[in-house]
């Protein structure tokens, strides 16, 4: 350690030495609080952006925040710009983890700090990038929102389809349960009523539902009462964004929220045929969504599914409601996919006998 306390100034002016004391550092943590003198060489190591964030760092940081929290958000904060942008991964997987950075423990600037890194990166697809977004979105919902809308603005601005603004469907891997907050139900409102001011901007419209999906999935009954209540305080445009906030939710919802459905396709009709017609669409390729898996020659378990479900619902429907046509185009489908795959099955079945 005694050499580490008395670097030169050719040593600090040298990344291979500092480097080598980066090392030491990471190796060799002092069991109590460290030095100022020590604290002034590791932020200057943590300064240098030709050293990169390296796994050296993050032990460092780890040894750190043992004694000193406010210290290693300081040193993650001097992480920035390019060096940031490179080292995504190795800055979050540290950031996220609760046992270093419990989040009732971390300041409002280290948030701000770490969110201005994921403005302009073209994907928020990392692991631990959203792990700690889910962490901070149950203290500052309003920030991660707000990170997402920015995205979402700057991307249809520039018609930039190579961006991928919110984590959404596959690219997701961590729930961000927006409805589960206090203010989440409010936070919603608030987003559906931002998204009218882009009402039939096709770029738009696919972002929205992908950023409703990565907030609210699974769609369940506390996402389409808020959709509900919120569709029924205004006008016909408020269908249209109801369609784009469900466009893309899980198959299977088009049954477990039959309710629902049956409600807004009988309310679209109160606008006409067309506003059906639009809704139904939607509402139909949510339903035949999803990937199909199985023996071929055999019927997809998805489809068999699909056909006995939409059978169900369709003996208790009138056949004069709005909804019947869907349920009915639904089994249709789904009878069609069975006959298909029962049909490859005879032909390759007669394939092997030859």
């Amino acid at each position: 350690d005694g050499g580490l306390k008395h670097l030169t100034t050719t040593a600090l002016e040298d990344d291979k030495k500092l480097s080598a004391i980066e090392d030491a550092y990471a190796r060799h943590a002092p069991h109590n609080e460290h030095s100022e003198e020590d604290i002034a060489i590791i932020r200057e190591l943590f300064s240098r952006e030709s050293l990169g964030f390296s796994y050296s760092k993050s032990n460092i940081i780890r040894g750190i925040v043992k004694t000193n929290r406010a210290l290693g958000m300081s040193l993650l904060m001097q992480v920035e710009g390019s060096q940031a942008h490179q080292h995504l991964h190795e800055l979050f997987l540290i950031a996220a983890n609760d046992d270093l950075f419990p989040i009732n423990s971390i300041s409002e600037e280290f948030i701000d700090h770490l969110l201005s890194i994921l403005g302009p990166i073209p994907t928020i697809e990392d692991h631990w990038v959203q792990e700690f977004l889910a962490k901070v979105i149950k203290i500052y919902p309003r920030k991660v929102i707000s990170l997402f809308t920015s995205r979402i603005e700057f991307a249809v601005k520039n018609e930039d389809w190579q961006t991928r603004p919110v984590p959404h469907g596959p690219y997701r891997s961590s729930d961000f349960n927006l409805l589960s907050l206090q203010d989440g139900p409010q936070i919603l409102d608030q987003l559906l009523d931002w998204s009218l001011g882009f009402i039939n901007d096709y770029a738009f419209d696919y972002r929205f539902g992908e950023l409703v999906e990565a907030l609210c999935h699974p769609f369940d009954e506390n996402i389409t009462n808020a959709l509900r209540k919120w569709v029924e305080q205004g006008e016909q445009d408020r269908l249209h964004v109801l369609k784009l906030a469900i466009r893309e939710a899980q198959n299977d919802f088009v049954f477990n929220q039959k309710e629902f459905v049956i409600w807004a396709l009988g309310y679209a009709q109160s606008y006409g045929e067309d506003a059906l017609k639009d809704l139904s669409s939607t509402m139909y390729f949510i339903g035949i969504s999803g990937m199909r898996s199985g023996v071929p020659g055999e019927p997809f378990q998805q489809d068999i599914n699909l056909a006995k479900n939409s059978e169900r619902i369709l003996s208790k429907l009138p056949r004069f409601h709005p909804s019947y046509k869907l349920y009915s185009a639904l089994f249709e489908h789904a009878n069609a996919e069975i006959d298909r795959q029962k049909e490859e099955g005879r032909i390759l079945d007669e394939e092997d006998e030859c």
